[in-house]
């Protein structure tokens, strides 16, 4: 049985996060005694967060875990740990832990972090040690573990005391308790799922048995599908012996044709060689027209011709190595004339700057002359003005020297007086700070003596309130009247016979509610009846459904039957349609086989005449290209073009060059005032006239006029190619008008060709469609007969069931209907209101009297308080009357330690004034001296700078001077080479363009040559043709021909007939064949049909009988579930009654007891709802104890009721927690309670796992309790 052993605290409400705090249970009592606000309560919380982890009432946010504040961190970690013994003896240890950490915009978080439960027993033997488990595992695992829900955990054993008086909250929240105690909602559970279990296994039921049906009728529909397989097989074997007969003359008449045909083979081989010898002459004209159409024949003979065009080769071959060494020494000369134009360019652009570096460096020499001159003077140095660059260099030197000692000194000055003057700021700022300091101590001083005098006051006037209010007055007379009223009524109600008809009543109600149970299980009954009758009418139903869609399918059934075939019932009907699908099948496919040939005899001619209209297409738009590009005169535009490009070409060279130069004048001439062609200087008066003049000549080479001739030679050069490929096109139009002409006459074939094939096409397709069209209608006859062959076997068996339904009805007999069930349920309601409307009456009457004696004790109560009140009154005023004395004499004296603060401070402002006076005098003088000296020291650097900038321009000039001597001979011999090389490349380009004809004009007469001997073979080739056209005799080949095609024809006929009746007879044939297969794939879909239906029906029976003893089941859990629920309350009220009038000390109430009333409710898994009170009973009156009883006897009778919950329901669990019991209690009944414990504590001395927790400050209830020796 589980017991507590040690638990373990750290970081929980008021204990200390950074040490752990441990408290060890004893056997049979614990007790734990401290001050308020000591942690006792938070004892219990622990131990119940540690059995269920549900936190404690009113500790949302992180109230539970010790505020990060007071820690002074960001984060507090909490933790508990319980060590204890499970319901087998086996010591644990279980581990929670919490964080709580400071949000950001203030507040707290709290979450729950990992916990741990393990085993914490060396001679346990457990195959996990530590379980790391999340926090609602951990909880069902703690419940299983101490051997009790966490309903008795939570609101017995270890109940905090803020939630400690449950058993008399409010009805709603007391039924909750209750039916978490009771663990209604797990039975619920169960009963619920019986229900939803019974409800699925009779759906399941009726699905079951619409599964049988589907398989009889599987069954029945394999039986008729295996007969005429039968059948089927029966009819092959006869038409296959007729197909090998048939086969066997067919073979004998095709050997003869064959005999035949091959005695004609050699006259067709004589016609062959002659149409391949006509075909050939054909192409071999065809060639000849056109090479003659494309080239110009010679005189020449063939041997002539040949040597001719062997000579080419070698003479082409020349040509091209003399084109290829011109092309050579034209880019070397080019390349010459490009360097020599680059050297002159240099050479001008070296003479220019030559000019302009003599210039610069006079104008540098003057500048800094007279700049370090001023420099000197302003500082009083010695200088005097120099000519040379060296002379004026050394000068520069001397007085940038002087200059920096100059500044150095001055800036040392400045330093020295600027470390003075702040040290004299520094420490009139620390006098006047020091002074200022004293002061607002003094004022600091102050104002607390002020606040101490305030609080004074206010307590002075709060003893004279105090010493003004009266004593309340106290009615002695009313007191004793009122305690003459209290017996009355005690005695009148003792003396009240209502308690008899209450009890009758109460009774009558019971009567009354036995009897609505046993007429329920009636209507539970009459329902099952209710289910079979319901079950026939929609059998019946259905019935009617089918019966009226097998009569509207067999009215449009038989129109199309007696057009089709024949009248035939529906069973015949769909095997005589399934007999003419199977022959018209053959016929259909025989049909659509001719039309499928034709359409691609059709397709293959549209496809070839697509291609000939397409080539047609294509040669002429190729004509009427070649046409619309050929000019009248073409040889004239050749020569014209060829001549424009030789004369741009030149004018490009010489003014490609001439540009760039005059752009190097201009540019030189304006940067160096030096004129590169002639090397003299520009002064700025002619500046404009010079710039004029070169501006003039560009404009005869701008770059404009060079790229608008670059855009002509571009322009004649395209429309030179275009002419070369004028030329080459207009040989190309002759020969493509001799292959279109041939197109077109095959175009024209073509077309005739298809128009036949398109005829005997939509011929063939016609056949095709009416075939297929009345194959279609056969097949939706063959499926809607046997659709309604189907629908009828479906209505004979339905009309079976209802049969015998009908007759399980008649068997069962009467059954009181639900109609007389449900007025017999009413009137027993209408007595149940009445007897419970007069009972409510009598408890009313009898409320209404308690209320009356009520309101006289609360009134009685009142004035015995009053009369307490006033004697305390006269004890409070004498007390303030000290108190009042105490605080005058304090006042007094801070009257005097104010006025001594007032005249310091007075004292101690004058000082302060003149120290901030002194300070703000030497902070503006030294202001104005530090401009001073900040604008001397920037001119002094300004002119440091300036000199600095002054050598460097004397040392870029001196860098920049003039060296070497002049180019201008250099410059004369630059431009002779250039203008030689221009010469000579101007003279390789005339050669190049004149070999490059020769080399065109050869390559022409090659092309020829090879087209005249091309001819004169093509001459040969067809003469050897003709030859053997005249040694072949056609006219004897013809005639045999048409003789053996006149036999042939006739025998082929009847090959043809005797191969279409066998063809026939294998149609029928696949027609069977593929209805028998179908019909055993049908069979296949069907396969252990019988098994199946054997197996559903035995399921069927068996689930039957299951769903019987389910609902005894559930019956007998519904019973076991009230009596267990009686057996429990009778317990818990015995237990209740024995502790109460064992404890109790008073007569008012004898004992209290727990009672759960159904009112009749049910809920729906047919349990009934209880509503629970806890009754006061008095002379055998119970009265409701909540909101009548005193909150010492609401204490009293929670703890008990606590008490015997815990004896009933926590067999395995042997703790309790009491967290101070004696709340509320008088003297007597903490004597008494303690009493109780002990005798308690006596009783379960044998039970080894009895552990009491008392938490209290009562030190009498204490030594009580220290009686029990424990």
């Amino acid at each position: 049985m589980a017991e507590l052993d040690k638990l373990a605290i750290r970081g929980v409400r008021s204990f200390d996060p950074k040490s752990i705090n441990i408290i060890q249970f004893f056997k049979p009592l614990t007790v734990i005694v401290g001050h308020n606000g000591s942690g006792k309560t938070t004892i219990v919380e622990c131990l119940k967060y540690a059995a269920t982890g549900d936190l404690p009432p009113n500790t949302k946010g992180g109230a539970f875990v010790y505020d990060p504040m007071l820690a002074g961190t960001d984060t507090v970690k909490a933790q508990i740990r319980l060590r204890f013994r499970n319901t087998h003896g086996v010591r644990m240890s279980c581990v929670r832990n919490l964080q709580v950490s400071k949000k950001r915009g203030g507040g707290l978080t709290m979450k729950t972090l990992e916990g741990v439960l393990g085993v914490d027993d060396a001679e346990a033997e457990s195959a996990h040690a530590t379980i790391s488990t999340r926090c609602a595992e951990l909880d069902q695992e703690m419940s299983l573990l101490l051997g009790v829900s966490p309903a008795i955990i939570e609101s017995v054993l270890f109940c905090h005391q803020e939630e400690s008086n449950w058993p008399l909250s409010e009805p709603a929240a007391l039924k909750k308790r209750f039916d978490d105690i009771f663990e209604v909602t797990r039975y619920t559970k169960a009963l619920d799922s019986l229900k939803a279990l019974r409800k699925q296994r009779l759906q399941d039921a009726r699905v079951d048995d619409a599964e049988l049906r589907t398989l009889q009728q599987e069954k029945e529909r394999a039986d008729a599908t295996q007969r005429t397989i039968h059948t089927l097989a029966a009819t092959l074997a006869e038409k296959v012996a007729e197909l090998d007969a048939l086969d066997a003359h067919v073979a004998k008449k095709t050997a003869e044709n064959k005999a035949l045909y091959d005695a004609a083979l050699e006259f067709r081989d004589v016609i062959g060689q002659a149409e391949a010898l006509e075909e050939r002459l054909a192409l071999y004209a065809e060639n000849r027209d056109a090479l003659a159409a494309s080239t110009t024949l010679l005189d020449a003979s063939e041997s002539a011709l040949e040597t001719q065009l062997g000579t080419l080769p070698a003479q082409l071959e020349e040509k091209r190595e003399k084109l290829d060494e011109m092309y050579a020494t034209l880019a070397a000369e080019k390349e010459e004339r490009a360097a020599a134009a680059a050297e002159h360019e240099r050479l001008l652009q070296q003479h220019g700057e030559q000019l302009a570096a003599r210039r610069a460096l006079e104008r540098t020499l003057g500048a800094a002359r007279e700049d370090l001159v001023a420099t000197a003077a302003r500082y009083g140095f010695d200088a005097e003005a120099q000519d040379t660059l060296d002379d004026v260099y050394t000068l520069c030197d001397a007085v940038q020297t002087q200059l920096a000692a100059h500044v150095r000194a001055a800036d040392a000055e400045d330093a020295r007086r600027d470390r003075e003057a702040h040290e004299r700021d520094t420490e009139l700022e620390q006098a006047w700070q020091q002074q200022r300091s004293a002061l607002r101590d003094l004022q600091a001083q102050y104002a607390q003596q002020t606040q101490t005098l305030d609080r004074l006051q206010e307590r002075i006037a709060a003893c004279d309130r105090e010493m003004e209010g009266g004593a309340p007055v106290v009615h002695s007379d009313r007191l004793a009247a009122l305690r003459e009223k209290q017996a009355a009524l005690t005695s009148e109600r003792t003396e009240s016979s209502a308690d008899t008809r209450r009890a009758q009543l109460a009774d009558e109600i019971h009567a009354l509610e036995r009897r609505r149970d046993a007429l329920s299980k009636s209507a539970m009954a009459s329902n099952q009846t209710v289910e079979q009758r319901a079950l026939l009418a929609q059998n019946e139903q259905m019935l009617q459904k089918d019966t009226a869609a097998l009569d509207e399918l067999l009215g449009t059934l038989a129109p199309d039957a007696e057009r089709l075939l024949e009248a035939l019932p529906p069973a015949a009907l769909a095997a005589r349609a399934a007999s003419a699908v199977a022959e018209h099948e053959t016929t259909a496919a025989k049909a659509a086989a001719a039309a499928s040939e034709r359409q691609r005899v059709h397709d293959r001619l549209a496809a070839s005449l697509e291609m000939h209209a397409a080539h047609v297409a294509d040669a002429q738009q190729a004509c009427t290209a070649l046409e619309q590009a050929q000019t009248p005169d073409l040889d004239e535009e050749l020569k014209t073009a060829r001549e424009e490009v030789q004369i741009l070409q030149d004018s490009l060279a010489v003014l490609e060059h001439a540009a760039e130069f005059f752009e190097r004048i201009l540019t030189q001439g304006r940067e160096k005032h030096v004129c590169i062609g002639c090397n003299r200087g520009i002064p700025d008066a002619i500046m404009p006239a010079f710039e004029q003049h070169v501006q003039a000549s560009m404009q005869r080479s701008t770059p404009a006029r060079i790229d608008g001739l670059r855009t002509d030679l571009q322009a004649w050069t395209e429309q030179l190619a275009q002419l070369q490929a004028a030329d080459e096109q207009r040989t190309e139009l002759a020969t493509r008008r001799a292959a279109l002409a041939a197109a077109e006459e095959k175009q024209a074939r073509t077309t005739r060709e298809l128009a036949e094939a398109a005829s005997a096409m939509h011929e063939a397709a016609r056949s095709a469609a009416d075939a297929r069209a009345h194959l279609d209608a056969l097949q939706s006859l063959a499926t809607r007969a046997a659709r309604a062959r189907d629908l009828q076997d479906a209505r004979d068996r339905l009309q079976a069931t209802v049969d015998a339904a009908r007759a399980d009805l008649q068997v069962s007999g009467a059954v009181p209907s639900s109609a007389d069930l449900r007025t017999e349920l009413e009137s027993l309601s209408e007595q149940l209101k009445a007897a419970a409307s007069e009972h409510e009456s009598l408890v009313r009457s009898r409320d209404a009297a308690r209320d009356v004696l009520a309101n006289v004790e609360r009134e009685l109560h009142a004035l015995e308080i009053a009369h307490a009140e006033a004697q305390q009154h006269d004890a409070q005023r004498e007390a303030a009357r000290r108190r009042r004395l105490e605080h005058l004499s304090d006042r007094d004296e801070a009257d005097k330690a104010l006025q001594a603060l007032d005249r310091a401070i007075d004292e101690a402002a004058a000082p302060i004034a003149d120290a901030r006076k002194a300070l703000d005098a030497f902070r503006a003088e030294r202001q104005a001296e530090s401009v001073h000296a900040r604008e001397a020291a920037q001119q002094r650097h300004h002119d440091a700078a300036r000199l600095a900038d002054v050598h460097q321009r004397l040392e870029a000039a001196a860098a920049d001077a003039p060296r070497g001597a002049s180019v201008k001979g250099a410059l004369a011999d630059a431009a002779a080479r250039r203008d030689r090389h221009a010469g000579a490349a101007e003279h390789c380009e005339r050669q190049v363009q004149s070999l490059d004809r020769d080399l065109r004009d050869a390559q022409a007469t090659e092309t020829r040559l090879r087209d005249n001997l091309r001819y004169r073979r093509v001459l040969a080739d067809m003469a050897g043709v003709e030859r053997q056209l005249r040694s072949l005799d056609l006219d004897e080949a013809h005639a045999k021909h048409a003789e053996f095609t006149a036999q042939y024809d006739a025998a082929r006929r009847e090959e043809n007939e005797l191969s279409g009746a066998a063809a026939h007879l294998r149609g029928e044939l696949r027609g069977i064949e593929a209805e028998k297969a179908r019909r055993e794939h049908e069979l296949a879909d069907y396969a252990d049909v019988h098994a199946r239906y054997v197996k559903q029906l035995v399921h069927i029976k068996v689930a039957a009988m299951a769903n019987h003893d389910l609902e005894t089941y559930s019956g007998a859990l519904h019973q076991a579930i009230l009596q267990f629920h009686a057996i429990k309350m009778e317990e818990v009220n015995q237990t209740i009654d024995y502790l109460w009038k064992k404890t109790y000390q008073g007569t008012d109430i004898d004992t209290i007891l727990v009672r759960s009333d159904t009112d009749g409710k049910v809920n729906a898994s047919g349990l009934r709802s209880y509503q629970y009170r806890v009754c006061m009973v008095k002379d055998n009156v119970e009265l409701e104890m909540r909101g009548r009883c005193s909150a010492g006897q609401k204490v009293l009778a929670c703890i008990l009721v606590r008490l015997a919950l815990a004896d009933s329901f926590g067999a395995n669990c042997g703790f309790l927690a009491l967290d101070e019991p004696t709340t509320n209690l008088d003297r007597e009944n903490v004597e008494a309670l303690a009493a109780s414990l002990v005798d308690l504590i006596a009783e379960r001395q044998h039970q080894r796992n009895f552990q009491l927790v008392v938490i209290t400050h009562d030190e009498d209830f204490l030594s009580r309790l220290s009686h029990t020796g424990a």
